[in-house]
């Protein structure tokens, strides 16, 4: 697998993990193909996959999906809804959703559980889907294992 090429001109890495993310996501797009990269900025780190087929573990196709393998948030922004948030611009880029792999942290686990919009489709593995392809602004079902 090459990697994906996320810096931007002259000046180094993008300057958020956000900003990476959204370059990230656009070059595996296009290469259309499963690609995977670390990002990192000021305390924020993400291992993500992107997934043009995302299959479920009962062969179910979920179809385009960003899948967030490994996160590290600062303690300055933990339990304030920056992890929501990054959810939903992750959500926002893809046709059918976000993936959150095997959450070993018990209150993240805990906050995605509590949350209607995420589906734990296996255990610490969560789904959040978008109601339709190209939600915006982002809808999201009150109950994501019912889209499909």
């Amino acid at each position: 697998m090459m990697p994906i090429q996320i810096k931007a001109k002259r000046r180094g890495r993008l300057p958020s993990l956000e900003a990476q993310t959204m370059a990230f996501f656009e070059n595996a797009r296009r290469q259309g193909r499963n690609a995977s990269y670390w990002l990192r900025w000021r305390g924020f780190e993400a291992y993500l996959r992107y997934q043009p087929r995302f299959e479920l573990p009962d062969g179910k196709d979920a179809g385009e999906v960003l899948v967030v393998a490994s996160i590290a948030v600062p303690k300055a922004y933990r339990q304030r809804g920056w992890f929501w948030r990054y959810c939903q611009l992750c959500a926002a880029l893809t046709h059918n959703g976000v993936a959150v792999e095997t959450v070993n942290n018990t209150k993240l686990a805990a906050a995605l559980r509590r949350r209607p919009e995420f589906w734990e489709f296996e255990e610490r593995q969560f789904l959040l889907r978008k109601s339709a392809m190209d939600d915006w602004p982002l809808n999201l079902p009150r109950d994501p294992k019912m889209v499909f």
